[in-house]
């Protein structure tokens, strides 16, 4: 179970593409705070430069990234599916201190699948006590029961919610954390998404 709780906090979170602009000796912007899963995309306009993010340079960054040395125009993208804190540098120009960083973070915000557009709403959020689920038009039957998990994919409580307009979950005994929500059909037809618990 747990594995396959990892593979749904992806798909559950929105990916993000940030940009960084490669030129005059330096990146911009040179620091970037990220949610895991977000794609960075480094542009190059002007100059020899290159990303080298690589464990051989930057021990402590979990994993390797990066590209060669290269004149402009190039583009260079990498999706940061693992946690952490990563420093980067233009090679040929890191004593000038054309150098970067990417904190990559756990997504904490719902992903907007499964939100009011789609006959689901869910608040509040971040939840303290009761968290509140509204099925809506044609949303209300097409799922069985809910099920909630903590990180470690512990199953929590599994509600039925055939036909149901809203299911009021009381999370003020659970303590702060991220929990994983699945909406299920006995057809295999399952959503998932993240609630935040403070």
């Amino acid at each position: 179970m747990p594995v396959l709780l990892l593979i749904w906090l992806i798909p559950a979170h929105s990916q993000s593409t940030w940009e960084v602009n490669v030129s005059n000796f330096s990146f911009n912007p040179p620091n970037l705070t990220i949610e895991q899963g977000d794609q960075v995309v480094w542009t190059n306009t002007g100059g020899t430069h290159n990303v080298n993010g690589t464990t051989a340079t930057f021990p402590s960054n979990p994993v390797s990234f990066g590209n060669s040395v290269q004149g402009a125009p190039w583009e260079y993208s990498f999706t940061f599916e693992v946690l952490g804190q990563y420093n980067y540098q233009c090679d040929p120009h890191a004593g000038l201190n054309m150098v970067g960083t990417v904190t990559v973070n756990t997504p904490t915000s719902i992903d907007e699948i499964g939100q009011s557009s789609s006959g689901l709403v869910i608040w509040p959020s971040p939840v303290n006590d009761f968290l509140t689920f509204e099925f809506k038009d044609d949303f209300r039957g097409r799922y069985e029961t809910l099920t909630l998990f903590n990180l470690s994919g512990a199953k929590l409580l599994t509600r039925s919610i055939r036909n149901t307009e809203t299911l009021h979950l009381d999370m003020a005994h659970l303590p702060s954390s991220i929990y994983i929500y699945q909406l299920s059909h006995e057809n295999g037809e399952t959503l998932t998404g993240k609630v935040v618990k403070e």
